[in-house]
């Protein structure tokens, strides 16, 4: 009887082991058609270094082939960015 009950719970651990992570499979990147951030570095700036904050973030995501459509002025300023890449081109895991 105990070899019964140690090879159930040997055979429980190995089961458990074996398990792999649940979630989706990391690889290719969506790309959302229209992405909105709060620039929190531009927290109360005003003219040219405003300016300057907002540029920086326009920078960063030109690379990643989005273009400035909008800016929400307020405490925060929110940009908004439109992808400038065509989905047919895409993989089928990034649309």
């Amino acid at each position: 009887m105990k070899k019964i009950a140690l090879l159930c719970l040997v055979s429980a651990a190995c089961f458990a082991e074996d398990k792999k992570p649940a979630g989706r499979p990391m690889g290719v990147m969506a790309m959302k058609p229209i992405v909105c951030l709060a620039i929190e570095a531009a927290k109360g700036k005003t003219g040219q270094e405003l300016a300057n904050e907002i540029e920086q973030e326009v920078m960063k995501l030109s690379r990643s082939n989005y273009q400035l459509t909008a800016l929400m002025a307020g405490e925060t300023p929110i940009a908004c960015f439109r992808s400038t890449v065509d989905n047919s081109k895409l993989p089928m895991g990034a649309r």
